[in-house]
């Protein structure tokens, strides 16, 4: 442990005052995610300690004495194996003996592996909990809670004949044999495990006191391809990598709830965020519109950056929304930056119902 704490942070000194010290333990798991030539990926009883550190405590200190401190309690550790796309050929190349001055097929076997590795697609993190708890010197709590591959599994072909279509022997090979492998999925999730999922606080004596949950929806998928060759073998294998986009946040606290709503336009960028009570179904939005072209006689337009942001309101047990507030973003392409130059906002008094979104 002493090794492998090396370089971690140890102390954090408050410029006003009092300092915090950390102390660390070895990462310890319970589930394995395995697989092997015949299975996909799999999770087992694994109940082990793994590579690398996670901290164990936290403890505030206001001069000598200690004046609060939080342990840290970690659940449904899982640790990634065998993360390389690996693949076995049998395949047969015409030689020439030299000495009976006569051509054959020789058998050959070759083993090749993605030549990206581990950081292209994987499993996400080399390990990760899927629960973490903050226990504190008071008898209070908070969970974190984190998705992992329960709730995101890759999603792997059923046959190999995708894969075995992209080989192409560069050689007079007369045939070629997928003997196994381990295959790279074709919906990979990786991105999405080690989000969050919840953070939720507890009292001393166990009541919840608030509570906030993450949701996400896919962006449009990328195409990834896994290179690899060895000898005069070589295959490029696509897949499929779904990218988090964040969906929703819902707070609650003393049993009132409120949710944050975040939409995107086709090109990944927030068109509008919906606030709403869910108690009372109170909402209040805000629009984002963007710069979408140049124009010779508007200066203050920069494509692509914000250009205007509208605020509107629903009051609770109505259908009619009301513009409140409005703000535009003006630019100077002069300088060459996306920077504000100017930013003007209207602010109505007597708020009037949006036609258009009625």
């Amino acid at each position: 442990l002493p090794r492998e704490q090396t370089g971690a942070l140890q102390k954090i000194v408050y410029p006003t005052g009092g300092h915090s010290l950390i102390e660390y333990e070895k990462n310890h798991v319970k589930k394995l995610l395995d697989r092997t030539c015949t299975q996909k990926p799999f999770l087992q009883s694994f109940n082990k300690d793994v590579c690398g550190i996670r901290v164990a405590k936290i403890t505030d200190y206001d001069g000598s004495e200690a004046v609060s401190a939080k342990e840290f309690q970690y659940d449904d550790g899982v640790f990634w194996q065998q993360p390389r796309l690996c693949v076995e050929c049998l395949y047969y190349k015409q030689v020439f003996h030299p000495i009976i001055a006569s051509s054959f097929l020789m058998p050959l076997k070759a083993v090749f592996y993605s030549s990206n590795g581990f950081n292209t697609w994987g499993y996400g993190q080399r390990h990760g909990y899927e629960i973490v708890t903050e226990l504190h010197s008071d008898g209070s709590r908070t969970v974190h809670t984190f998705f992992g591959w329960n709730q995101y599994p890759d999603i792997f072909p059923e046959s190999t004949s995708s894969i075995t279509l992209d080989i192409l022997p560069y050689n007079d090979a007369e045939t070629t044999k997928m003997l196994n492998m381990f295959e790279c999925p074709s919906s990979d999730y990786s991105l999405f495990r080690g989000l969050p999922k919840s953070i939720s606080e507890y009292d001393a004596l166990d009541n919840l006191r608030y509570c906030k949950e993450f949701s996400y929806v896919t962006e449009a998928a990328s195409v990834v391809y896994e290179a690899m060759n060895c000898m005069s073998v070589y295959a490029c294998i696509p897949h499929f990598r779904f990218k988090p986009i964040q969906h929703t946040i819902t707070e609650s606290k003393d049993g009132l709830s409120v949710k944050t709503k975040f939409d995107m336009d086709p090109n990944g960028r927030l068109s509008r965020k919906t606030l709403t009570d869910l108690q009372s179904n109170r909402e209040i939005e805000e629009s984002y519109s963007y710069c979408t072209n140049y124009s010779s006689a508007d200066a203050s337009v920069c494509f692509g950056a914000v250009r205007d942001i509208v605020t509107i309101v629903k009051e609770e047990n109505s259908q009619t929304r009301f513009v409140t507030d409005y703000v535009r973003f003006g630019y100077n392409r002069a300088d060459g930056s996306a920077k504000p130059t100017s930013i003007t906002v209207f602010k109505l008094d007597k708020p009037e119902p949006d036609s258009l979104r009625n």
